[in-house]
């Protein structure tokens, strides 16, 4: 177990944990459970919370999690180890442990005044949730860039047909609570989607888009970096987006990025937006004009 010893009074024993790294809950500490009963699992990200600070610990691995036993502590379990069956599907002890390698980010946010929508005294937002700088922390860890280096030993003719510098997207990219968790390609001529797999013909593209909550919480960042919920869209333009490539339109399908039959029949056409409401996963196919 990794403790961290804050100096937040969080006497209200309330600590904040995510829910497959897309939503948070709120959880509090209960002196009638047993100790094993207020560790809750940890996808990515909790947080606790004092009447100034708050301080927010992202991981890059799923874990189990407490705080709120002692004020501004916060309790992580790297690893279990048990001499016998705990009768809770192993059918064996878990003695097969070996060391691995765990790789966190600590955050401490100012707290701003109580927003106005919440009821006086409640001291919480009605939505808990990361502000949007952690969430750029986070995904910076769990997604790192990957940084490619050439072997000097290239040989020249080959290296004058590598480019320099390709971008397929806008330098703006999309808004700041938009994640593109997905951009896939069909070269291959079985997953080419044609007309007689009643889909729109000619694409070659799709694309999946998670967007977070609107707000940033409690802290000054909101202010400091100027998002505000009526300053970002509901909608992304696909000409605007990918202004290199010839895409005018896109096609909402499952996650799979395969349209139903009845996509057509149902009044499901294409449009020139992709559209993707807070808190929800969206997939497209971006189709030429």
């Amino acid at each position: 177990v990794m403790t961290i010893t804050t100096a937040l009074n969080n006497s209200n024993r309330v600590f904040f944990t995510d829910s497959n790294c897309l939503q948070f809950t709120r959880r509090v500490f209960y002196e009638k459970l047993p100790l094993q009963g207020n560790v809750y699992p940890v996808t990515c990200a909790a947080y606790i919370e004092g009447e100034r600070y708050r301080v927010t610990l992202l991981s890059a691995q799923s874990l189990g999690f407490l705080a709120g036993e002692r004020a501004g502590q916060m309790n992580i379990w790297l690893d279990r180890r048990l001499g016998q069956d705990d009768n809770r599907g192993l059918q064996e002890p878990v003695l097969d442990n070996v060391p691995t390698r765990s790789v966190f980010r600590i955050v401490v946010e100012a707290l701003s005044s109580e927003p106005a929508s919440v009821p006086p005294g409640s001291g919480e937002l009605p939505l808990p949730g990361l502000t949007r700088e952690a969430h750029w922390l986070l995904n910076d860890l769990i997604y790192p860039v990957s940084q490619f280096a050439l072997s000097p030993a290239v040989e020249p003719t080959l290296i004058g047909h590598l480019k320099s510098n390709l971008v397929f997207m806008r330098p703006g990219g999309l808004p700041p609570d938009f994640e593109l968790v997905a951009l896939k390609t069909f070269f291959s001529a079985s997953e080419r989607f044609t007309s007689d797999m009643h889909s729109a013909p000619g694409s070659q593209l799709g694309i999946l888009l998670h967007r977070t909550l609107p707000y940033c919480g409690r802290t000054y960042l909101c202010e400091q970096c100027n998002v505000t919920p009526a300053s970002v869209p509901d909608q992304v333009a696909v000409s605007e987006l990918f202004p290199q490539l010839a895409l005018q339109r896109a096609l909402r399908t499952s996650l799979t990025f395969i349209p139903t039959k009845t996509a057509q029949t149902d009044g499901q056409t294409p449009t020139p937006y992709l559209t993707v409401q807070p808190m929800e996963l969206e997939a497209f196919l971006l189709l030429p004009a």
